[in-house]
Formats: C-alpha cells, sequence, structure tokens
C-alpha cells in the first residue's frame, strides 16, 4: 500500500463503510498522514463522529473504521481530476451495528459447514441531465454517443478499482445495466457498494447525475449458488436430479421459504419499501421452470442453457435503497438453515406469502420470534430492526 500510495502519488485515501441503512460513506484522510502514522490509521482506524450519522442506534458516541487492507484500490485519474485518490473498505468498530461484518459472519458460517455462498449480481442505473444531442432510439446507444462514452468510461473505472465486471449494456438514459462476475457474496456486496460510489462520483464529474434507485417491482436479481468450501464444484448441479438441480439447491430454496416473511421484515426495515402491487400466491413448476413466492418475490430455478458450473437459483426482490448486506445476509442464512434441516420445497409451496402485504405489526412480530434470526443477528441488531419497523408502523 505505502509503493502504491508512493508510487501513483496518491494525495487522499477515501475509509469507505457501510452505515446502518446501507449507505457507503466516507471519511478522507490524506496519505501523508497515513505514512506518518501507519500505527494507526491502517491498524487501528481512524475514528468517526457517529452522532452526527442518521442510524445509528448507539447515539452520543464514537466509534472507528478499521480498513480491510485487501481492498485498497488506487482510483484511476483522468483529464478534470484534480489529485490522485484511493479508497478501502473498512469494518467498524466499537459500535454493535456493522452490516459487512454481518455478512461476513454469514460467510463463517456457511464454511463451518464446508459451504462457500456464491452471488452474482448487477448493477443498474439511469444517467439524469444528459443532454439528447445524437437523435432518438439507436443513435443514442451508438459507440461515441454520450451515453455509450459516459458508460465506456465507467467501466474502465470500476476495472481499474479492482471490481469484477463480466458485462454491461446501455438500455439509454433510464436504464443501463453492467453484470458482475460471481464471486462470494460478501465481496459481491463490497463491489456493488464500491460500484455505485464510483458511479455517482463519476457522474458529477461530468455533470450529470447517476441514480441507482429504480422501481420497487424491477429489483435487481441475485444469482445465488452454493459451492463446496474449495470453490470447485457447484453443489448446486446433479445431473440426474429435477432439473438438473441437486437436493442441496432444493433444501436451500425451501430454507427460503421457511423464512419468507422474516426476510422481507429485514428487507422492508432497511428500506422502508412495500411493493405497489397485490401479492397472491405464485407457484409454477414445469419440467423447465419452476418459481415459488409471489409475483415480485420469488426464488427460480430453471433448466434452460444452465451447465453444470453456472447451475443456479435466482432471488428477486431486493430494491436498490436497501441494505445489501442485511438483505444477502437474511436470504443466505434461510437457505444454509434449509440445508443444515433437509427442509423440501413442497412442504411450503403451497403456503400464502403474503408479506409483501401483511401488515408492519405482522412483520415486527414474526420477526421478533424467529430464532434462526435471534440467534445469528444477535438481539442489538434485531432490536435496531425492529425500530426501524415501528417507525415506518407509526
Amino acid at each position: 500500500i505505502i509503493k502504491q500510495i508512493e508510487g501513483n502519488k496518491v494525495e487522499i485515501v477515501h475509509f469507505n463503510f457501510i452505515d446502518p441503512t446501507g449507505v457507503l460513506r466516507s471519511k478522507s484522510v490524506l496519505s501523508r498522514e497515513i505514512l506518518r502514522t501507519l500505527h494507526i490509521s491502517l491498524e487501528d482506524g481512524i475514528s468517526v463522529n457517529g452522532n452526527l450519522l442518521p442510524g445509528y442506534k448507539d447515539r452520543n458516541k464514537w466509534f472507528r473504521v478499521v480498513p480491510d487492507l485487501d481492498t485498497f484500490c488506487v482510483l484511476p485519474a483522468g483529464p478534470d481530476t484534480i489529485c490522485r485518490e484511493a479508497a478501502m473498505l473498512c469494518s467498524i468498530s466499537n459500535t454493535v451495528f456493522d452490516s459487512r461484518k454481518i455478512l461476513q459472519g454469514l460467510m463463517i458460517r456457511a464454511k463451518a459447514m464446508g459451504l462457500f455462498p456464491m452471488s452474482g449480481m448487477g448493477f443498474a442505473y439511469s444517467i439524469e441531465d444528459t443532454p439528447d444531442i445524437e437523435g432518438n432510439g439507436i443513435y443514442q446507444l451508438l459507440p461515441g454517443s454520450r451515453i455509450s462514452n459516459f458508460n465506456a468510461l465507467l467501466i474502465r473505472k470500476l476495472l481499474s478499482a479492482n471490481i469484477d465486471v463480466e458485462s454491461f449494456m446501455a438500455y439509454g438514459p433510464a436504464h443501463n445495466g453492467i453484470e458482475m462476475v460471481p464471486q462470494g457474496v460478501d465481496r459481491s456486496a463490497d463491489q456493488i457498494s464500491m460500484c455505485g460510489w464510483i458511479a455517482r462520483s463519476l457522474g458529477l464529474l461530468h455533470g450529470r447525475r447517476v441514480n441507482v434507485s429504480y422501481p420497487f417491482e424491477n429489483a435487481c436479481p441475485v444469482h445465488m449458488s452454493i459451492w463446496s468450501e474449495t470453490r470447485d464444484q457447484n453443489l448446486f448441479f446433479n445431473p440426474g436430479g429435477k432439473m438438473e438441480y441437486s437436493d442441496l439447491a432444493w433444501q436451500f430454496t425451501a430454507g427460503i421459504l421457511a423464512n419468507f416473511d422474516e426476510i422481507f421484515a429485514v428487507i422492508q426495515a432497511s428500506s422502508g419499501h412495500t411493493p405497489t402491487k397485490p401479492v397472491k400466491k405464485a407457484f409454477s413448476n414445469t419440467d423447465t421452470q419452476c418459481a415459488l413466492g409471489t409475483p415480485e418475490f420469488f426464488v427460480e430455478h430453471s433448466k434452460k442453457a444452465r451447465v453444470g458450473w453456472s447451475k443456479r437459483c435466482v432471488f428477486r426482490g431486493i430494491p436498490a435503497d436497501t441494505n445489501l448486506y442485511l438483505a444477502l445476509a437474511a436470504v443466505y442464512l434461510s437457505g444454509l438453515d434449509g440445508i443444515a434441516n433437509r427442509l423440501k420445497p413442497e412442504d411450503y409451496s403451497e403456503l400464502e406469502y403474503d408479506s409483501a402485504s401483511a401488515s408492519i405489526a405482522q412483520k415486527r412480530r414474526k420477526l421478533g420470534e424467529n430464532q434462526l434470526f435471534r440467534e445469528f443477528f444477535r438481539d442489538d441488531v434485531m432490536e435496531v430492526l425492529d425500530d426501524w419497523l415501528k417507525q415506518q408502523e407509526g
């Protein structure tokens, strides 16, 4: 890190951390201070005044953000760059609520089972304040257009920041999509968070607003799979199983269905969102596709074009402004519990999945009574989630 700071003439290093609401925040440190007091800034972290930040349960308290040194990256420079900058993701010390640690705890839980949770996600955004000077329709998306140039520049900066982009597509100013390379669910969440931070910053630099919020019903899908701990075998794949899925894959799905209400209680607590469409039970099961859940929120399996290494199921229903770390922890925790207890989807497929239309009081009650969630999230975090739901109820 010292060599990178000195070799690239970095002047500012951003200590990025995730607040309880899921927003990535930064405390920026002069690189000369890092070089002068290395044992303080990089090993012990740096203090942040929690009194000034929304969403923290324990008020009147300072805390420390401690950098994850493996996430250090020098941000790319351009002709308009004022000074060279770098960034690191940090954990939060001396406070009960650290979203990254919660999801990392999920990874530790999976490792104890000999499993490695994988996730493939996308990043969707719109570009506002884009002058419409290239014409309409396809002309806006051709190479050389303002939209295409901005997207290409963003991709270059993401790659320079060690974010694993798989592909991207410009649909127009209202919708652009970037697909990430599947990886461990904790790293996947980190990269989505950094992607949003870099995209918004780049937009400001170019006089445009990058908006990552989109309608609740179009929440970005999460492609989920469970691999062996050595990451050399996709445990969701079984060529002789139903739709070529293993029993473990169906058990994982059943765990999500068994904790369906509680998952969406966590999602609503950290986002404040409820769906705008009526919710009815939706269960379909054919030789090529299986969907379990509600129209907006469901777990989907498909036999189409899925070779063994890419076999996965898709979870829909996490809106852009949710605390992604908490939501993913809730989903994967439920799936792992389904594996541990060998649950079967058919035991839950006939239930009425009314989480989205259930009252907040019902969600609070079910979440508070769920022993799996209480044991994993612990009382302090559960109290925060309950407070958030209570505020929405009021």
